[in-house]
């Protein structure tokens, strides 16, 4: 997978990797990407809890990057998928 536009950050806090977008099954997708100091490394993709991603999945990427990996945990909810589980909404 190759990532074709790079966002700016989200915020300016302490963490060193940034938000991007890039191209997926013909749409756009996100995720925050943490690269290591030599620009490149092994490839790990995170897939965070149900509550999305928070600032704590984004330290685990920047550990994971300060290790010498990539890393990306994509944006697993959009617009027509709210952050909230199932089992947690209000019976319809």
């Amino acid at each position: 997978m190759w990532l074709t536009a790079v966002q700016s950050d989200d915020g300016g806090d302490a963490m060193s990797g940034s938000m991007i977008e890039f191209a997926a099954n013909g749409t756009t997708a996100g995720g925050y990407l943490a690269v290591p100091a030599a620009g490149v490394g092994p490839g790990v993709v995170v897939l965070q809890e149900w509550w999305g991603l928070v600032p704590q999945i984004k330290g685990v990427c920047d550990r994971m990057a300060a290790e010498g990996f990539t890393a990306l945990p994509p944006t697993c909810t959009t617009a027509s998928s709210p952050n909230t589980p199932r089992w947690t909404r209000p019976a319809s």
